[in-house]
C-alpha cells in the first residue's frame, strides 16, 4: 500500500557522525584529565562543591586524612602559638591575694593537669601537703570552662584560665599554695609547664603582713622543639 522510500543518505551520514560524537565524549568524560590533587579536593569540599562520594573516588581514606590534617596545619599557620600570663594584687574589705591569668592560643588542646599543694586546703575534697588535680576536683568552675568547652576540639583554640586564689582577712592568717600547670596540644607536640608559689599572711590585727606570688620554672616546647616533652610530675611521683 504503501511505497518504501530511501532514506537520504545524508540524514544517515549525520546521525552517525552524531553517534561517533557522543561516544567521543563520554570516553572524553570516562578516562580524561581530572584534577585530584588532594589540597584542590579539600579546598573544594570545605566549599561545599565537591561531595564525598567524589573525594573516595578521587583519593584513599588515608590519604585524605592525612592530607587533611595537612591542610588544617596550613590554615593555622598564620595563628601563633599564645602562651601568656599575668598576676595583680586583690584585695577587698574580707580577702585578699591575687587574680592569676594565663591566656593560651594552641592548635588541638588535649590534656591539662592543674596541681595544687597547700597547707590550708580550701575545698573540702583536698588533701592538706599533697598535690590535688584540680582540672578534677574544680570540674565545672568558672577557672576551668574555658578549657572544658575546647578541649578534644583539632582546630587552633584560644584558652584563658581566671584564678583568683585568697584568704580572709583575719588576724594571723596564713596560707602557702603552690602550682605545677602542664598543658598539651597538637598530638603532644606543643606543651607548656610552669611552677608558682603563693604566700599570703596576716598580722595579729587582721591586717596584710604579706602577699606574693612567684614563678619558679617555665617551660614552652612548640612544634618541632627537639626537645623532651615527658617531664617529671610532681602529682605522678607522690603516688610511686
Amino acid at each position: 500500500m504503501y511505497e518504501q522510500v530511501e532514506k537520504p543518505k545524508e540524514n544517515k551520514s549525520r546521525a552517525v557522525d552524531h553517534s561517533v560524537a557522543q561516544k567521543k565524549n563520554q570516553m572524553n568524560q570516562s578516562y580524561g584529565f581530572v584534577d585530584n590533587r588532594p589540597e584542590l579536593i579539600l579546598q573544594q569540599r570545605l566549599k561545599g562543591k565537591l561531595k564525598t562520594s567524589n573525594v573516595q573516588n578521587g583519593i584513599q581514606n588515608q590519604s585524605f586524612i592525612i592530607q587533611r590534617n595537612q591542610f588544617e596545619q596550613l590554615k593555622v599557620e598564620e595563628k601563633p602559638f599564645i602562651f601568656k600570663k599575668n598576676i595583680r594584687p586583690y584585695v577587698d574589705e574580707n580577702q585578699f591575694g591575687h587574680v592569676f591569668t594565663i591566656e593560651l592560643g594552641i592548635l588541638a588542646p588535649e590534656e591539662l593537669l592543674w596541681l595544687e599543694k597547700t597547707d590550708k586546703p580550701y575545698l573540702s575534697s583536698m588533701q592538706a601537703d599533697s598535690w590535688n588535680n584540680m582540672a578534677n576536683i574544680g570540674a565545672g568552675s568558672n577557672v576551668f570552662s574555658d578549657w572544658e568547652n575546647v578541649v578534644g576540639e583539632v582546630e587552633y583554640k584560644t584558652v584563658k584560665f581566671v584564678d583568683p586564689p585568697s584568704i580572709k582577712k583575719t588576724p594571723n592568717n596564713y596560707r602557702k599554695l603552690e602550682f605545677y600547670i602542664h598543658v598539651l596540644g597538637n598530638e603532644r607536640k606543643d606543651m607548656i609547664t610552669l611552677t608558682a608559689i603563693q604566700e599570703l599572711q596576716t598580722d595579729g590585727d587582721g591586717e596584710i603582713s604579706k602577699s606574693s606570688f612567684s614563678f619558679l620554672d617555665e617551660k614552652v616546647y612548640k612544634s618541632g622543639s627537639s626537645e623532651d616533652t615527658e617531664l617529671s610530675n610532681p602529682y605522678w611521683d607522690d603516688d610511686e
